[in-house]
């Protein structure tokens, strides 16, 4: 899951723990940027997701042993 984070996320950093506790417990991966980011800097956003995808789609042959 890819979330967007404005500055509400800032009040509420608890809430966001547990729900990405909840979300991991159930499968699931966050990966949080910053709005700001976002808009500022989306190759740099992209390239965080990319790497990401592919670590978990195509694991090192090391971690399958």
């Amino acid at each position: 899951m890819i979330e967007l984070d404005g500055a509400i996320h800032q009040s509420q950093v608890e809430r966001d723990a547990e729900r990405d506790a909840w979300m991991q417990a159930n499968g699931l991966t966050v990966l949080r940027f910053a709005n700001a980011s976002v808009l500022d800097d989306l190759p740099t956003v992209l390239t965080a997701i990319d790497s990401h995808l592919l670590k978990s789609c195509f694991p090192q042959e090391k971690d399958l042993e």
